[in-house]
């Protein structure tokens, strides 16, 4: 489950790139079975928060928003602090 890519990816990194396309059961398995995960920092220094940020997109449906709130609210549950982790360039998932 911490496994990495050649880009310093976890699984959980993968999932949260997809924005509101996550595939919430799967991240629900990551987050019960290894919760660290959510503070592993891929080769940019960005944690999988940062990637689920960085996907959003404001023309979301109401059905795509609710899932991305979801994956949103169990990463910041299990692990808080990652909404403060800066990445290399000096951004949090806050101010991205």
């Amino acid at each position: 489950m911490k496994a990495k890519d050649d880009l310093g990816q976890t699984a959980l990194h993968l999932l949260c790139e997809r924005g509101a396309s996550l595939e919430l059961a799967a991240v629900q398995v990551l987050l019960d079975k290894c919760p660290d995960v959510t503070g592993i920092c891929d080769d940019q220094g960005q944690m999988p928060l940062h990637k689920l940020v960085e996907g959003y997109d404001s023309s979301y449906t109401c059905r795509l928003k609710a899932t991305y709130e979801v994956g949103l609210k169990w990463l910041l549950n299990v692990n808080p602090i990652v909404a403060f982790a800066e990445d290399l360039n000096g951004k949090t998932p806050l101010s991205l």
